[in-house]
C-alpha cells in the first residue's frame, strides 16, 4: 500500500481560537470535479449558527466533506458581525435558538446578501418546513444523511455535485 507519510486522505487539526472557544477542521484531498475546476464549491463559506456546539462541530464537518468552508459564531459575537468576518454566502442555523434569534440571523442574511438553510433536531419535516418559511429559509432535519445534506446546501447555493 506504500508508505503511512504518502497518504493525506484527511488531518484532523485543533484551530486556535480566543478565550475557551474552540473548533477543530478536517481537511480532505478529495478528486477535484467540474465544479471545483471553476472555484464555485471551494470558494463558498457556510457559516454555521447552533445551540449545541457538537452538533455545530458536526454540521461543520459536513460542510468541510463537501468542499467549502465553514465559519462558526463565537459566544461574544454578534450575527452581524459574525456574517461580516466569514462573508458566508450560506448561513445555517438552528431553529431551536429561538424565534428572537433566529428572526435577527434571518433579517442579517437578507442585508449582507446570504442565503438561509434552517435545521432542527426536534421538529418534524412538515414543522420544519413551516418555520423555515417564517423566516424565507429552506431546511432540513437531523439526523441527516452526508448526501441529503450536500443535496440540500447544493440547492441552496444553486450548485449541483457529481454523482
Amino acid at each position: 500500500m506504500g508508505s503511512v507519510q504518502g497518504l493525506k486522505r484527511s488531518r484532523w487539526q485543533p484551530v486556535p481560537a480566543k478565550d475557551q472557544n474552540w473548533s477543530v477542521t478536517c481537511h480532505t484531498n478529495r478528486p477535484v470535479g467540474p465544479i471545483e475546476a471553476e472555484g464555485l464549491m471551494l470558494q463558498s463559506t457556510i457559516l454555521v449558527m447552533a445551540k449545541d456546539r457538537f452538533i455545530a462541530a458536526l454540521l461543520g464537518a459536513l460542510v468541510e466533506l463537501s468542499g467549502r468552508m465553514v465559519a462558526f459564531r463565537s459566544d461574544d459575537e454578534t450575527v452581524d458581525s459574525a456574517l461580516q468576518r466569514s462573508k458566508a454566502e450560506l448561513v445555517m442555523f438552528d431553529c431551536a435558538l429561538g424565534i428572537a434569534i433566529c428572526s435577527e440571523i434571518a433579517a442579517a442574511a437578507r442585508l449582507d446578501g446570504a442565503r438561509l438553510l434552517m435545521f432542527s433536531a426536534s421538529h418534524t419535516e412538515r414543522e420544519a418546513r413551516e418555520i423555515a418559511s417564517l423566516y424565507g429559509a429552506q431546511c432540513f432535519v437531523l439526523p441527516v444523511k452526508p448526501r441529503e445534506f450536500m443535496e440540500s446546501v447544493d440547492r441552496v447555493l444553486g450548485t449541483t455535485i457529481p454523482t
